[in-house]
């Protein structure tokens, strides 16, 4: 694709990765881009990042977030990105490495038939585990809460996964009201119910 244009007015969305600064500013590009659902942008930014720092492992974390929330969750477009951003991970710290499983597990599950409802996916657990270790990333705790939502019943009402992921939401639009990202968010995990009201706030935001 072609380079992208930096950009300002599109989030205020960050995430410290091992990569260099130039890299990194084109990262928060793209990780603000995927979360307005601009994903051709998001590709874009995240290529660019890439070749400034081809050994940038969440670079290529990034491309397969924004090509499959593009083409579908089990994709073929991502999966060389995915897999480029695993034979990378030497590179990336400890949390970083974690994203990555976490969505590596993410393809899997949904590449395969839906588990028992009732038990929390491996990606899921390995969410918590990033949120455990860092308690400040509201991007993990965004992710976690999307790994859980599962909608509502016919009635409105949040089905299981969606009461615990819309808890996690609600829990960090506390600490991070105006975070562009979990506003975002927590417009969609709203909408759908019989309570669309409760993301006027965000939705003026």
């Amino acid at each position: 694709l072609p380079s992208p244009e930096k950009m300002t007015g599109i989030g205020n969305s960050h995430l410290k990765i091992t990569a260099t600064p130039e890299a990194q500013a084109w990262f928060d590009q793209g990780l603000n881009m995927q979360h307005d659902f601009w994903n051709y942008e998001a590709t874009r930014a995240f290529m660019q990042a890439v070749r400034v720092d081809p050994k940038c492992a969440m670079c290529y974390w990034g491309l397969a977030e924004s090509l499959s929330f593009y083409h579908g969750m089990a994709g073929s477009f991502a999966k060389p990105y995915l897999d480029k951003a695993v034979e990378l991970k030497n590179h990336a710290s400890k949390k970083e490495r974690l994203y990555i499983e976490a969505t590596v597990e993410e393809r899997k599950e949904n590449s395969s038939p839906k588990g028992d409802p009732n038990v929390e996916s491996k990606a899921t657990t390995i969410w918590r585990e990033v949120v455990k270790k860092d308690p400040k990333d509201t991007q993990a705790k965004i992710f976690l809460a999307e790994s859980l939502l599962d909608g509502y019943d016919d009635a409105g009402e949040p089905k299981p996964g969606m009461v615990k992921g819309i808890a996690i939401l609600e829990e960090v639009l506390k600490t991070s009201p105006d975070d562009s990202a979990l506003n975002h968010y927590w417009i969609h995990a709203m909408e759908p119910g019989a309570h669309p009201e409760r993301a006027i706030e965000s939705a003026k935001k």
